[in-house]
């Protein structure tokens, strides 16, 4: 029997990916597949992660705002 899970992103773990490892310029791909995992009904964030990250000004900024509550 498989095991279906869902993983809930928080705030850190997407800053953390777009300063230190995955930028939008480095890794477009991880981008893509966090989408992907999403879309599939593996992968989630919450309402509150988004209203911390659009208090900012960056790409990650940006990159919230096209999703709309895609993710969220």
């Amino acid at each position: 029997m498989s095991v279906s899970r869902t993983f809930v992103l928080d705030t850190n773990t997407l800053i953390e990916a777009k300063n230190r490892y995955y930028g939008f310029d480095i890794c477009p791909g991880f981008w893509s597949s966090l989408l992907e995992q999403h879309n599939s009904g593996r992968l989630h964030s919450i309402d509150r992660v988004k209203t911390e990250l659009l208090r900012q000004e960056d790409e990650l900024t940006a990159w919230v705002r096209d999703q709309g509550n895609r993710i969220f």
